[in-house]
């Protein structure tokens, strides 16, 4: 669950009820129907995110600046995916056509495509396999379509590395397992959270290593 920070939350209860955008009734009603089509969880994906972002948009034009309190605090959803049904319900106006012909390759997908621009797009629409590919292929694909391929920095690999590293960390704070009755599935978790251990530990010599090879002798 994401947290309102205090000075939000203050803000947000300094204001008269009345005048108050997180409680205009046009505010509530958006809640309301964002909390509904996310339980509901319609046969696609992409139609989900295409309700929920056009929702999101209505009412960002109305909180203005508790943007960011409304979809914390009331939606409990994080900035980042918010951008990302944003981004596929302003694609799916922008461009139907694209959209259409996108269907079923994926939430992430469609939001990378839909960041590029139209130029690249109408390269892209006609290209039946984007959801087949690996997810390496496809980012080549759109990179070297779109003239950005790059070479990807050792600072670049390591920002990359310690974030996932610290999402796994987070999640794996919040396991509580306790006793696990199958002895293969305990077998098997030890093996691989082993596996784990000597990984982190061989990345975190590799560093050490490359730290003293540049220090000057």
């Amino acid at each position: 669950m994401f947290r309102v920070s205090v000075v939000q939350r203050a803000l947000e209860n300094a204001r008269p009820a009345c005048r108050s955008p997180l409680r205009d009734p046009r505010v509530v009603r958006l809640t309301t129907d964002f909390r509904r089509v996310s339980r509901r969880h319609a046969r696609d994906q992409e139609d989900t995110a295409t309700v929920l972002g056009d929702i999101l948009r209505r009412g960002h034009a109305l909180v203005g600046s508790l943007y960011g309190a409304w979809t914390s605090g009331h939606l409990r959803i994080s900035r980042w995916t918010a951008s990302r049904y944003v981004a596929v319900a302003r694609l799916a106006e922008d461009d139907p056509a694209a959209y259409r012909g996108w269907r079923g390759v994926g939430l992430s997908r469609l939001c990378m495509l839909s960041r590029v621009p139209a130029t690249v797009r109408h390269r892209l629409v006609n290209r039946r396999n984007l959801g087949t590919m690996r997810t390496t292929q496809f980012i080549a694909l759109v990179r070297r379509v779109s003239g950005l391929a790059r070479r990807v920095t050792m600072n670049q690999r390591a920002h990359g590395l310690c974030t996932r590293l610290r999402a796994l960390r987070r999640r794996m704070q919040d396991e509580t397992l306790g006793h696990i009755t199958s002895p293969g599935l305990r077998r098997r978790l030890e093996q691989e959270l082993r596996a784990t251990a000597v990984m982190v530990l061989r990345v975190r010599n590799e560093i050490r290593t490359a730290v003293r090879r540049a220090r000057p002798a």
